[in-house]
């Protein structure tokens, strides 16, 4: 089974990210910050971060070689510094709060594959999610 982290400071997109998973054949754990990303990646070594841009940023300043190489959907704003940047390998989309479904779908199915129809999804606690 795949896992995901899930990465942001907000307990309501988390809870809406959550609720999106549920139809995929995964697991999925949770955190807030950027020290909490980086700790629940050695934890629970991730297919897939879903992380809010501004804390993606600030752990990708950590040069966290495990944080690095996992494959990333960024959760944005329209404000400008949460524009994607080009040259992150590392992310493979972006997804503008509030996103829809058929959008959250094709994000996350290049890494978990096609959605199933019936919730599947295990939560993991992790770290100080809030």
């Amino acid at each position: 089974m795949k896992t995901v982290l899930i990465v942001d400071r907000s307990r309501v997109v988390r809870a809406v990210v959550e609720r999106h998973l549920e139809r995929f054949e995964c697991r999925f754990v949770a955190a807030t910050t950027a020290d909490d990303a980086i700790a629940a990646v050695h934890a629970h070594d991730p297919d897939l971060l879903l992380v809010e841009s501004t804390v993606h940023a600030a752990a990708a300043r950590s040069c966290d070689a495990r944080y690095l190489e996992t494959r990333a959907v960024l959760l944005t704003t329209d404000h400008p510094a949460s524009v994607r940047l080009r040259d992150d390998a590392q992310v493979i989309a972006s997804l503008r709060k509030p996103f829809d479904r058929a959008t959250f779908d094709d994000a996350v199915a290049k890494v978990l594959g096609a959605p199933r129809s019936a919730s599947t999804g295990l939560r993991v606690a992790h770290g100080a999610a809030r």
